[in-house]
């Protein structure tokens, strides 16, 4: 939820019970929450969240080793309206062989999609199972998905939807779900 409210800058009630699916009277009591620990902020206006909540939200991220997010509308790779892009760090040694286990638990929490894009130490992205060089399958996603690469990033979740909420939130729990695996990894190491 905090993402979206990030992404939306300012959204009422309404619109987060619209995206979300939920009742405006737990969206009302959910804002309320977030407003007494100081994560947001509630004018006439809408929710925000406030420099507690995004400075909560980036440590949340960083834990999940998420280096940043860009969501965009109408990604090359997606027939969807929505897509959001989480650029990671450290997570490639949990993925299955062709990432179909973390494509359905993307699907399971409300995305329509996802793929996941392996960035090599020479810059080239892949998709496992698919293409070895994504500049040769679809230039279009290559040049978006190089735009916001940075130093450091071996990993790139794309999980997409027609509405916003499915996709934050589907790659969201992926999120949550690569980086139990990693402390299940590390805990039998």
């Amino acid at each position: 939820m905090l993402l979206l409210i990030k992404y939306m800058r300012r959204i009422g009630r309404y619109t987060i019970s619209k995206l979300t699916g939920l009742g405006e009277g737990k969206v009302r009591r959910f804002l309320q929450q977030l407003v007494n620990s100081g994560l947001a902020q509630t004018t006439r206006g809408g929710t925000a969240l406030t420099e507690h909540g995004l400075q909560y939200l980036n440590e949340t991220l960083s834990r999940l080793n998420v280096l940043h997010i860009v969501i965009l509308n109408n990604f090359p790779l997606a027939s969807t309206k929505y897509t959001t892009l989480f650029y990671c760090t450290d997570l490639t040694h949990v993925l299955s062989r062709y990432c179909l286990e973390e494509r359905d638990v993307a699907i399971r929490y409300g995305a329509d999609g996802a793929v996941l894009m392996l960035v090599g130490r020479n810059g080239r992205i892949s998709i496992p199972g698919v293409c070895s060089d994504l500049s040769a399958y679809s230039r279009p996603t290559y040049n978006i998905v190089s735009t916001y690469l940075r130093t450091g990033t071996d990993l790139v979740i794309a999980t997409f939807s027609n509405n916003i909420y499915g996709a934050i939130r589907g790659g969201v729990a992926l999120l949550y779900h690569l980086n139990a695996k990693l402390r299940e990894l590390g805990e039998s190491a």
